[in-house]
Order: structure tokens, then C-alpha cells, then sequence
């Protein structure tokens, strides 16, 4: 009837992991549907989830389980995403019981795109790429991507098998990944009170993107990196959280500085969580990081640089 792809031809043209993510991204309960496009939009999130592994596994270039920090040491953000991960795992561990693969491509889908992608790797770079190698901050982010790594590989494998696999091989080990059973994470790792402490700073950067975006159209700023933001909270929990965040806020919220007013200010846009005041930042642009600061050229034998690069830079021998 001309309706037949022949699989041979698809393998050919998109792999066999792309073919097997297809097959559990159906619920084969119901008739199984498949298409040019369709095989397109799932190597679209093959690439996804395929780019989460190339990001995880360049950031542990240098990192053995030997340097990992004990949790009590990890920072929140990290912390956060170890009780997501915790979360993911359980999920989609009782999803392969129930053989509701479907279920699996989409929690594992969502953790790499969303949680990962769009958040935490966003937050984290200014930390593994801008830190000292041997840094407790930097430390603490290779800790969580090693575990994200041990983890996410294990639970992907019966899907992504050569993608699995070929992750697994990478660090240098010569067994394989199907031999493993899934990892068992640290039970402290399920830590509730982190994680809605976080949701609540997520619902802030929420708005803070949205105004951010705002001024970008209106040309008042470029990126995010030159924004000076000014926040009204009501909810007064959130707002202490912010305020004994200090330097912290700038990175979560990625600008160049973090403000919260007692009251709300003429000026301020509101949103869901929050007023929102936005102006682009007086400081220069620090050529090493790409923030900025007030303080450039602190030293002169570094004058582009700001006092925190200065630091790292002068601490490397």
C-alpha cells in the first residue's frame, strides 16, 4: 500500500538507539505511530539527552570519585539537583517494573532538557569554568555530575544501549554498564526541605527571566550577564533566603547584581512571585568571566580582570 518504512532504512539514517528511543517513547498499549517527522522529533531529543552526557562527561575530565565532597559540603544548588536525581531514579526504576517504558523516555527526557539544560548546567557553568580546578565550589559541582553520571547511564541503558555503553567506556572502564545493576543513591540525597526551599528560588528567577527578556527586546540591556536587578518579595522566607544568599543570588539568577527592597519601588513590574526592577549595570565586563563589576582592574598587573578572577588567577602556580 506504499505506507511501509523498512526498518533497515531507518537504522541507516538515524542509528538503532534513536530507533529504540521511539519504541519506548509509545505506549504499546495503543498503535504505535511512525514517520519521517516523528523520527526527527525523537532525534531532536536523542540530541538532547545525548548533549546532557557530552556535558557531564567534559566537566569530569579532571575528577575522580576519590575528590567528591561528603554531602553535608555540597552547595544547595547541588544538593537540589542530587533530590531531583533521587526522585528520577525511584520514578523510573518502578516505571521498567511496569513496563511503562513510555513513562521513561519522557521522566528521562524531561530531567536532561529541563532540570539540567535549562537550569542547573546554565547555573553551574560560572562555576566550573571560571573556578580553580582544585576549588571547594568547583568540587562540589563535579560531585553532583558524578553522580548524575553514575546514575542517568544505568537508567538509560536499557533504552540507549550503545549510547549507554559507549558513555560508560569513556571514563576508561572495561567492563560493561549492562553487567551493572542501578545505582543506589545515598538516601541523603532525598532531601525535601532543599528542595522546596529551591522551588521557591526557581519561581523567582521564573520572573527574573521574563523581565529580563523584556528589557533585552526593549535594548536596554544585551544579556542577562550586564542586568542590575532590584526584587520585591512578600513572601518574607523567600526573601531572607535571597538576602543570606549574597553573592550567590547574582550566580542563580545569572546578572551582574541582586538588590531586594523591603518594600516595593515605583518602577518595578510585577509577576507571579515578585516586583522586578531592571537597569543595565554601571560596571565593566571582566574579559575572563564575562560578568560585571564595579571593581575592575583592582591589580594592575591584571587590570581587565575583577577581584574574584584576580584571585583565582593569582592563586594558580
Amino acid at each position: 500500500m506504499g505506507n511501509v518504512i523498512p526498518p533497515s532504512q531507518l537504522i541507516d539514517k538515524f542509528g538503532a538507539d534513536i530507533i529504540r528511543l521511539w519504541v519506548s517513547s509509545e505506549d504499546y498499549r495503543n498503535d504505535l505511530r511512525i514517520g519521517l517527522d516523528m523520527m526527527n522529533q525523537i532525534a531532536d531529543s536523542y540530541r538532547k539527552i545525548r548533549n546532557t552526557f557530552k556535558f557531564i562527561i567534559g566537566n569530569l575530565s579532571d575528577f575522580s570519585p576519590g575528590r567528591a565532597l561528603p554531602y553535608a559540603d555540597l552547595l544547595d544548588i547541588d544538593k537540589w539537583i542530587l533530590h531531583e536525581l533521587y526522585e528520577l531514579s525511584r520514578q523510573v526504576i518502578e516505571h521498567y517494573e511496569n513496563f511503562e517504558f513510555h513513562l521513561v523516555y519522557r521522566k528521562i527526557l524531561n530531567f536532561c532538557a529541563v532540570e539540567l539544560s535549562s537550569l542547573y548546567f546554565d547555573i553551574s557553568k560560572d562555576i566550573l569554568y571560571i573556578e580553580a580546578a582544585d576549588s571547594v565550589f568547583r568540587r562540589s559541582s563535579q560531585t553532583a555530575l558524578y553522580e548524575i553520571s553514575e546514575a542517568l547511564t544505568r537508567l538509560a541503558a536499557p533504552v540507549l544501549c550503545f549510547t549507554a555503553e559507549e558513555v560508560w567506556r569513556f571514563s576508561g572502564r572495561t567492563d560493561s554498564v549492562h553487567t551493572k545493576e542501578y545505582y543506589r543513591l545515598d538516601d541523603a540525597f532525598n532531601n525535601p526541605g532543599v528542595a522546596a526551599k529551591m522551588e521557591s528560588l526557581i519561581d523567582i528567577k521564573k520572573d527574573v527571566l521574563k523581565s529580563l527578556e523584556t528589557r533585552r527586546k526593549e535594548k536596554t540591556i544585551g544579556t542577562s550577564l550586564e542586568a542590575d536587578i532590584e526584587l520585591f518579595i512578600a513572601n518574607e522566607k523567600t526573601q531572607k533566603m535571597i538576602v543570606e544568599m549574597g553573592d550567590e543570588a547574582r550566580r542563580f539568577f545569572q546578572v551582574a547584581g541582586v538588590a531586594v527592597s523591603a518594600e516595593k519601588k515605583a518602577g518595578m513590574e510585577d509577576f507571579d512571585n515578585s516586583s522586578i526592577r531592571v537597569a543595565k549595570s554601571a560596571g565593566r565586563k571582566c574579559v575572563r568571566c564575562w560578568n560585571y563589576s564595579l571593581k575592575l582592574g583592582g591589580d594592575q598587573a591584571h587590570p581587565e580582570l575583577c577581584p574574584r578572577c584576580t584571585r583565582i588567577v593569582l592563586s594558580i602556580k
